[in-house]
């Protein structure tokens, strides 16, 4: 490191003719290769296929099994591709959401049998999570690709999409590379969801079916050098790597009336947040609306509790204050990517209340533990009473620790 004072001798010519190689470096003026610090040996995509070609909604569920070896994996840049033909009356869109509606639950498990993720109401999350994180930009772009704001499509079309792995389970939403150890033998299973639930349809029109093609999961994969595989080898025989990634619970509760508590009852050790999504029991499983998205903004106030303390201070009051608070959980205050979602879209369509359960702004990953003595509880007081069914997704750290032979799972 060069002190200031140094860098205004060199710049003054006060100093060793030797030192203007300092002053160089500082400008950006070195003309030279930089040095290789690539632990990598080669680089790679590889296709996994599903364990069948085909599937309908009546198969239930499609399970892939991975084989990377000793490779390590880059899921930021891995993606599932399939090819979607839906069987109806009329023409049907993937309403507010995308191709990643078909899928109601997700399931992860190592090779030794080990669940290491597991989502319930993928697609509802999903939905919103992207929503509201996304740009307008982003959702032109890689959103297209996964189905968003996709015109209508008429019966027996075929049409091909692309979901990054990081939209399908939070465990693929990570930059670190993921250990061969763990990679190897990954099953991941996608549990599909009913035609009325996944596809919005046009009047007096209803998608009965519909078929998956060739699904597979394309993975960027890495092969280290025999120095960085050793050296990871002793580690993980000694004291085992640590994979952290984001895992997501979600907690589902029916109401009909218009001032209602749901409890989280999840232990863990760091909470970084949860959200709450409302939708009318009459519009899940109709084959004409738009079953996954929210019911649109009905709150009269609604307020978050995490022991004795509350999130935020005073109940949440009016469409502006909950739109604010949105913005400030999902970080989009001042984001140079801001939220898709307008005030306009907030009342109508994606009416959920977020808190953040972060204890800094700077650090990630700094949550809140919940256990036994400190339950996380939501209250929401609507302005009209209607059947509902609210689905509440808490966030949470998760810890893989990787062994040679196993690996152990710490909430």
């Amino acid at each position: 490191m060069i002190s200031d004072s140094k860098l205004q001798q060199m710049s003054k010519g006060e100093a060793r003719a030797d030192d203007i190689t300092d002053l160089l470096d500082v400008n950006d003026l070195v003309y030279e290769l930089p040095k290789n610090l690539s632990l990598a040996a080669a680089r790679n995509t590889k296709e996994y296929h599903f364990q069948k070609s085909e599937y309908t909604n009546g198969d239930g569920s499609m399970i892939c099994t991975l084989q990377t070896g000793g490779q390590y994996v880059n899921w930021a840049a891995s993606h599932l591709k399939f090819k979607l033909t839906r069987t109806s009356t009329g023409t049907s869109d993937w309403g507010k959401g995308s191709a990643a509606n078909i899928f109601r639950e997700v399931i992860i498990t190592s090779r030794s049998g080990q669940e290491i993720a597991r989502l319930d109401r993928s697609n509802v999350y999903r939905l919103h999570h992207d929503r509201l994180y996304m740009s307008a930009e982003e959702l032109a772009s890689v959103g297209s690709l996964m189905g968003y704001d996709e015109a209508a499509v008429a019966t027996g079309v075929p049409g091909t999409y692309i979901i990054p792995m990081c939209k399908i389970c939070t465990l693929f939403d990570n930059k670190k590379l993921m250990p061969n150890w763990l990679a190897s033998g990954l099953r991941i299973e996608l549990r599909l969801e009913s035609p009325a639930t996944a596809f919005d349809a046009a009047a007096a029109t209803a998608v009965t079916a519909y078929t998956i093609k060739d699904p597979k999961i394309i993975v960027d994969t890495f092969l280290l050098n025999d120095s960085a595989m050793k050296k990871l080898n002793e580690i993980s025989a000694r004291n085992a790597l640590e994979y952290v990634y984001k895992s997501v619970h979600c907690i589902t509760d029916s109401f009909s009336t218009g001032d209602n508590t749901i409890d989280i009852n999840k232990a863990v050790s760091r909470a970084l947040g949860a959200m709450a999504v409302s939708r009318r029991t009459a519009n899940i499983a109709n084959a004409t609306v738009d079953s996954l998205k929210s019911e649109g903004f009905d709150f009269e106030h609604t307020q978050f509790r995490l022991g004795s303390q509350y999130y935020p201070q005073q109940p949440l009051q009016g469409l502006e204050e909950h739109y604010w608070n949105t913005l400030y959980t999902s970080e989009k205050l001042k984001s140079s990517h801001p939220s898709s979602v307008s005030k306009s879209d907030y009342n109508t369509d994606y009416g959920v209340t977020t808190t953040n359960l972060e204890r800094s702004n700077v650090l990630d990953l700094s949550g809140q533990p919940i256990n036994n003595s400190m339950t996380l509880s939501c209250e929401l007081k609507y302005l009209s009473s209607a059947s509902r069914r609210v689905c509440v997704f808490l966030e949470y750290v998760i810890v893989s620790k990787i062994y040679v032979n196993n690996v152990s799972v710490v909430v």
